[in-house]
């Protein structure tokens, strides 16, 4: 017999009225916090912007969740650095994810 545990989570990151946290995936590995900063500031007031170490991936938080929404739009398989970038919601402090476990016995 076989416990076997599957783990799904459940974002509301697109329809979370407060997300205002875009994920940009597929950045070029030049691209610093400042060349997204100067990108991404054209669209509204920034929070935070973040690339974490050795990663080729960041995330842009704004002040307000419509400029964010322009920025995802307008944005989204757009060049930065040589590279086509995607765009999607990412984690805001406030979007706790609802996480449901399933048990299944083999």
């Amino acid at each position: 017999m076989q416990l076997h545990i599957r783990v799904l989570q459940i974002a509301k990151n697109e329809t979370d009225p407060n997300n205002t946290t875009i994920f940009v995936g597929n950045l070029d590995a030049n691209v610093t916090d400042d060349h997204l900063r100067t990108v991404f500031s054209q669209y509204g007031e920034l929070v935070h912007v973040k690339i974490p170490a050795g990663k080729r991936c960041g995330f842009v938080q704004f002040a307000d969740r419509s400029r964010a929404e322009e920025a995802l739009q307008g944005l989204n398989n757009s060049q930065i650095g040589g590279q086509n970038i995607r765009l999607s919601w990412g984690h805001s402090p406030s979007n706790k994810q609802q996480v449901l476990c399933f048990n299944t016995i083999t």
